[in-house]
């Protein structure tokens, strides 16, 4: 379960994923044409993203955790 806010969003994204606290998260921002704009590392569940470089448009947030992945759609305005 991953919760995404404020989306829409034009500064920071912030991230809950319920997962282990303690795992790495690897992350990537990924536009519709597929292409990965932005990756990232974060340790814990709770964290924030800077997407205020990103362009007007919608994104997918892909984390992953050991074998689990996520993904989750948000707007950046």
């Amino acid at each position: 379960s991953i919760s995404l806010y404020p989306n829409p969003s034009n500064s920071n994204l912030n991230i809950f994923w319920l997962n282990d606290e303690h795992a790495q998260i690897n992350y990537q921002i990924i536009n519709l044409l597929g292409e990965v704009v932005t990756t990232g590392n974060a340790g814990g569940n709770e964290f924030i993203i800077d997407v205020s470089k990103l362009s007007t448009g919608v994104y997918f947030l892909q984390l992953r955790n050991n074998n689990v992945r996520a993904i989750k759609r948000f707007v950046k305005e």
